[in-house]
């Protein structure tokens, strides 16, 4: 994936929420978030516009179609797997608070403040670590 300067996901404002399906049932560990490229000197917009205060939720809907459209509904299925501060001048590995034994299929990382750009905030790569469900563990189908 490209991960330079102004090549990003990007949300209005300071606070928006990402949803994303794993493409297999796996028992969350850890989560790293990058803003741009370790190690490149970023210039004061890319900076601000990083994420600053996130939390990570999960939930398993491996027998469903996806997500139910009422976030509501979605919101009292799910684990509040950690909430952190990210550092940004380089990517955020965050190993989850709250241990998961169970498979999970959906993460939703919430974004609740950038470091000071009222316009945007950019996500440039998320990435979801964790144990894969071998054949024949409940909820690895």
């Amino acid at each position: 994936p490209d991960n330079h300067v102004g090549n990003c996901w990007s949300f209005p404002g300071s606070q928006g929420q990402i949803f994303i399906k794993s493409s297999l049932a796996i028992i969350p560990r850890a989560v790293t978030i990058y803003h741009g490229i370790s190690g490149r000197r970023y210039n004061r917009d890319s900076i601000s516009s990083a994420p600053k205060d996130v939390a990570i939720y999960v939930s398993d809907f491996s027998r469903a179609w996806g997500p139910p459209c009422d976030l509501k509904t979605y919101a009292l299925t799910e684990l509040v797997m950690g909430q952190i501060m990210f550092e940004k001048h380089r990517s955020s590995f965050i190993s989850l608070q709250n241990k998961h034994s169970g498979f999970i299929n959906y993460v939703r990382l919430q974004v609740l403040s950038n470091w000071g750009n009222p316009e945007y905030t950019c996500v440039y790569r998320i990435r979801l670590h964790g144990e894969p469900a071998q054949d024949g563990d409940v909820g690895g189908k």
